[in-house]
């Protein structure tokens, strides 16, 4: 969710009447990520949470990690993930002091690591368990293959896998992604749905 524009003071506040109306609409879940406008779209969010204490447990609050953003300016696009116990526990933290909560409902892996260690990652979902700052795993843009991998090591089921789905692109059907979903009842999440992609999820 991609709220926060330049982070300016007029962006922020059509950012959080944005949220507000959603809210006022019926939206129940809301899906963020450690790397939208730097966490901003996170700290916008939780302005509103705190204008209404009771707000939080109405909500489903989605955030993902994993992607490594450049320090270069003048690099676009990442191609650097880090799924190792420190930088997910690190990141986590982050999500939850930007959104100014002490537990995501679910936790996403944002884009495969080639160099995943699934036992590892396994061991940190149970950690953030334990410590009750997560309470659902899943993945986003995960391949069926991947995503068995890293579920073979998971003392949970992971609940969700996001992904690019819609009229431009409909690989997820043809390629086993949404067949995996069925079978093992997962939840698909559309990225785009209505197409028109400016930037990957």
């Amino acid at each position: 969710m991609r709220i926060a524009g330049d982070n300016s003071f007029a962006d922020r506040e059509k950012g959080k009447a944005a949220i507000r109306a959603a809210i006022a609409a019926g939206y129940t879940h809301f899906d963020h990520a450690d790397v939208y406008s730097d966490g901003n779209s996170e700290s916008i969010f939780s302005e509103v949470l705190r204008e209404e204490s009771a707000l939080r447990d109405q909500l489903i609050i989605t955030s993902k990690c994993g992607i490594l953003q450049s320090s270069n300016p003048d690099i676009a696009i990442t191609k650097r993930y880090d799924f190792s116990r420190e930088y997910i526990l690190r990141r986590v933290d982050e999500s939850l002091q930007r959104l100014g909560i002490d537990y995501l409902d679910l936790l996403l892996l944002h884009r495969p690591d080639y160099l995943m260690d699934p036992e590892d990652v396994a061991s940190t979902f149970d950690t953030l368990m334990e410590q009750r700052k997560v309470r659902n795993f899943g993945v986003s843009n995960f391949r069926p293959s991947q995503l068995s991998l890293l579920q073979k090591y998971c003392s949970v089921p992971l609940l969700a896998n996001q992904i690019e789905i819609n009229i431009d692109n409909i690989s997820a059907l043809t390629d086993g992604t949404l067949d995996q979903c069925l079978e093992h009842g997962i939840t698909p999440m559309a990225w785009c749905p209505l197409g028109g992609v400016a930037y990957p999820a």
